[in-house]
């Protein structure tokens, strides 16, 4: 295939791109002043309902999305300037620096979903189960035999 071929497709997809983000924009923009999804649907071309219900909502989790990663991004770097701002204290060995820094690093861990949940083992007996099974079933008046 030619370069230019190729570098043609790019530029393609590229706009496609672009022309399917003004179209949800332009449902949104829509929605926003009242318009209903048959009357968004009707005006920008879409077959049914549906396609702008769709598209306003996929920009919706595009903008939400975006935003998270902001934020994230945000809290990251304040973490990153505290931790530096008593890093050199704590390698001196600063208890207090130290457990400053301890707090961040559990932050960020946190954050970015770094700690494993914690597991936790609950151990009866089948003696024990089956004891507490025919008490509640005597309790409800069944006879046990």
């Amino acid at each position: 295939m030619p370069r230019s071929e190729g570098h043609s497709k790019t530029a393609h997809n590229q706009d496609a791109k672009l022309r399917t983000l003004e179209r949800r924009t332009q449902a949104a923009q829509m929605r926003l002043a009242g318009a209903t999804y048959k009357e968004i649907a009707d005006r920008l071309g879409y077959a049914n309902p549906s396609g702008p219900c769709n598209a306003v909502k996929a920009l919706i989790e595009e903008v939400e999305i975006e935003n998270g990663k902001q934020l994230l991004s945000q809290e990251m770097m304040r973490l990153d300037r505290m931790q530096l701002g008593v890093w050199p204290q704590a390698i001196q060995g600063d208890c207090g620096a130290i457990a400053t820094v301890l707090k961040i690093m559990e932050r960020r861990a946190k954050l970015c979903g770094l700690d494993a949940p914690e597991k936790m083992h609950v151990a009866t007996s089948v003696a024990e189960e089956m004891a507490a099974f025919i008490e509640r079933r005597k309790q409800e008046g069944h006879s046990i035999e």
